[in-house]
């Protein structure tokens, strides 16, 4: 049985990379004015990959606190992509360079956990939470009103002792 090797490689990080901003303008721009470096060899684009993609997750912040999003439906449909069709490597700097760039940048100023909902597709949303519950546990997935729901209920039995 043969086994289908994903479309984008850690060892062919242009490729994922030119899929990121495809269909993009401004997102495209930055990319080439200031990631972009065609003399690194496949070994030192991989070294550098990490600091490029946290450059994307920069951009994509400053963008979102100037409610510049016209761009982010595209940008995540591409990342999208890449995520269903992309090895452990590259899956891993999406979740850890990308969304946790973004997360951790952006913090409770942008909120993180519901504002990017409009642009995240399945599998990102996916990724985008699970992320969010490593480092947060799952908590933040209840409801106000749940949450109100269960401090009333300990208060009761609080009372009772």
């Amino acid at each position: 049985m043969n086994k289908i090797e994903p479309k984008y490689h850690f060892n062919d990080l242009e490729l994922t990379f030119r899929k990121l901003i495809e269909n993009t303008t401004d997102i495209r721009q930055f990319y080439y004015k200031k990631i972009s470096d065609p003399y690194l060899n496949k070994e030192e684009r991989k070294e550098s990959a990490y600091n490029d993609i946290v450059e994307l997750a920069f951009l994509i912040l400053r963008k979102k606190r100037k409610s510049d999003t016209k761009e982010f439906k595209q940008f995540f449909c591409n990342v999208e992509e890449i995520l269903s069709d992309a090895d452990y490597d590259v899956k891993n700097l999406i979740v850890v360079g990308l969304f946790e760039g973004i997360q951790n940048v952006g913090g409770p100023e942008i909120d993180y956990y519901k504002s990017f909902d409009l642009w995240l597709k399945p599998k990102s949303k996916n990724e985008w939470d699970e992320l969010i519950d490593f480092w947060e546990g799952k908590e933040w997935r209840v409801s106000d009103e749940e949450r109100e729901k269960r401090e009333k209920e300990v208060k009761k039995i609080l009372n009772k002792k």
